[in-house]
């Protein structure tokens, strides 16, 4: 009997963050106002856009860096290999699948929170819970999180003017 062949982590990752990228600019189709206003300043178009180019750069270097890393180990042959890696090291290991898991309900529970707890808050929870998960120091998180968050500030509420989201329990704190 065949074992079924296992996808190598960079592949399966640059793959994934095409296909994710590709449905951001299907859904940013929909989005009526421009990507860039008239003043320079980015329309709600523009984010979704700039997001998607993003990670279809990041996902074609990790795909295109598993085919170079194929091509450059079979260089000596002379053929080009056709079954995918073969090597432990260059598969998803179980811990790889816990933490994608573990993202995808964090990311289902932070989206709402932004609702009720704000976007500062919730977002200094989520990055800060996932960067320690993922093995930073719980310090060096946090402070990396705090950081992003004020420079997230900076740009959205005093460069460009846009109101970050609020939640109901912003009037209590």
């Amino acid at each position: 009997m065949r074992s079924k062949p296992k996808i190598p982590a960079s592949l399966s990752f640059g793959l994934l963050l095409i296909g994710i990228a590709v449905i951001a600019l299907i859904f940013s189709k929909d989005i009526e106002q421009p990507g860039i206003r008239s003043g320079g300043d980015p329309g709600p178009k523009a984010f979704p856009i700039a997001i998607a180019i993003l990670m279809i750069v990041g996902g074609t270097f990790e795909a295109g860096r598993w085919v170079w890393q194929q091509r450059r180990s079979h260089r000596d042959s002379g053929e080009f290999p056709t079954e995918l890696a073969d090597t432990e090291t260059d598969v998803v290991s179980t811990a790889g699948k816990l933490n994608v898991l573990i993202l995808v309900i964090a990311m289902a529970v932070y989206l709402p929170a932004i609702t009720f707890i704000g976007f500062s808050i919730s977002t200094f929870l989520f990055a800060t819970g996932m960067m320690i998960r993922l093995r930073t120091r719980a310090w060096v998180a946090a402070a990396t999180t705090l950081g992003l968050l004020i420079l997230i500030r900076v740009l959205f509420v005093f460069v460009f003017g846009v109101q970050l989201p609020e939640g109901l329990l912003d009037e209590f704190l």
